[in-house]
């Protein structure tokens, strides 16, 4: 009877073992930039993202730093297959009303004229697309479909944004980071009083902007102001929902790890990114505080002559980021931001910008280098805590 009881027990107790024993996969998602949509382009991509993803795991894979900090000594492993969102499919339709144009004009201008006014047409129709507000909430609802589908098999998420795809990966952290708490509520929405009141008397979850949307909570002006429902019935229904939607409107807690942005024209297309006269630029400082608090990093990587990659900002010290932002990097949390765009790409200036997995070896290493140079940068006390 003791034996049959011990078989037993070892059979009930080998699946938690074994459970415990498993790495918690990490799924790199690659978005595609500007004109890559015509069937010839988007598969240049594909084939490009399969070369670029073998280097970019064998690099991670490779960097004792990385190791220890990214993938916690082994706990996490990078899939070895790569996923695409691929949005050209959707710009692509949008672009034939514009060939329809140029065809216009190509009766009536010069060849060498028609020529640019093509190739400009091309090049920044995607771009300029991907900006509009209704085209990228679209863009932004389908990826996080698809961000939620790695969250429901156990996988942990890093964002790669090629080109305008950073356009992408900033706006989708912008809506879906849940950095609304009540008191960001308080601070900066223009709340009156009985709806300040009920929400200092009713305490929810951290929720996202795309919730607060979504729920009628608020809305925005054209003039990019959030406008709380001056509804009061309304409002405080919309309010006491909230708990409840941010579990599918915004990121899961400790989903995304991190994004990379590379051959990146954002500081291009979002000059106004810290624009302290237009509102809701005043909740990206939310934003990247829940960003550092919450461990995920943000990479920009370009080729120092890539002539569409726009350095982020300059690599301030943590020092620095505390007095403009009030951060502190003393609690916890290991998020952080780092701009790297100092390394040359082995081809002429003009070809560089869609050369990043012809090199896939030397840009996947930059990565690296950039994620260990902007971890030691924010956190150099871990260094010395490791002497």
């Amino acid at each position: 009877m003791k034996k049959i009881f011990v078989i037993i027990l070892v059979l009930l107790l080998t699946p938690m073992v074994a459970f415990s024993d498993e790495k918690t996969p990490v799924r790199f998602i690659y978005i595609n930039g500007a004109n890559n949509d015509t069937p010839q382009m988007k598969q240049w991509f594909f084939d490009g993202i399969g070369k670029l993803h073998t280097q970019m795991k064998k690099q991670f894979d490779n960097s004792e730093f990385v190791y220890e900090k990214f993938l916690k000594n082994g706990e996490r492993d990078i899939l070895s297959q790569p996923e695409i969102y691929f949005w050209g499919d959707e710009a692509a339709k949008n672009l034939q009303t514009v060939n329809a144009k140029l065809e216009l004009t190509g009766m009536l201008s010069p060849k060498l004229a028609q020529s640019i006014r093509s190739f400009f047409g091309h090049c920044m129709h995607d771009a300029i697309w991907v900006q509009k507000s209704h085209n990228m909430q679209k863009i932004v609802k389908d990826l996080h479909k698809q961000v939620l589908d790695c969250n429901k098999r156990g996988e942990k998420a890093v964002l790669f944004g090629y080109s305008a795809g950073s356009f992408i990966t900033y706006r989708y952290l912008f809506y879906k980071v849940p950095y609304f708490t009540v008191e960001t509520m308080k601070k900066k929405m223009n709340l009156d009083e009985n709806q300040l009141k009920y929400i200092t008397e009713h305490k929810i979850n951290p929720t996202c902007l795309d919730a607060l949307t979504q729920v009628n909570l608020a809305y925005y002006t054209s003039e990019e102001r959030l406008i709380p429902n001056r509804n009061f019935e309304e409002f405080k229904k919309a309010y006491d929902s909230l708990n409840g939607i941010t579990n599918t409107a915004c990121i899961p807690d400790n989903t995304v790890l991190g994004i990379v942005n590379y051959a990146s024209p954002l500081v291009l297309f979002y000059s106004d990114f810290n624009d302290p006269t237009i509102e809701i630029t005043e909740y990206n400082e939310d934003l990247f505080l829940n960003m550092k608090d919450n461990d995920i990093f943000w990479l920009t990587v370009n080729f120092s002559n890539d002539p569409l990659g726009y350095p982020l900002s300059r690599n301030l010290t943590d020092q620095e980021i505390e007095e403009i932002h009030n951060m502190s990097f003393k609690k916890d949390g290991r998020g952080f931001f780092h701009d790297k765009s100092d390394f040359r790409c082995p081809t002429i200036c003009l070809s560089a910008h869609t050369s990043y997995w012809k090199y896939a070896k030397k840009f996947a290493k930059a990565v690296v280098k950039a994620y260990e140079e902007g971890y030691r940068n924010f956190y150099p006390e871990d260094d010395e805590e490791n002497l």
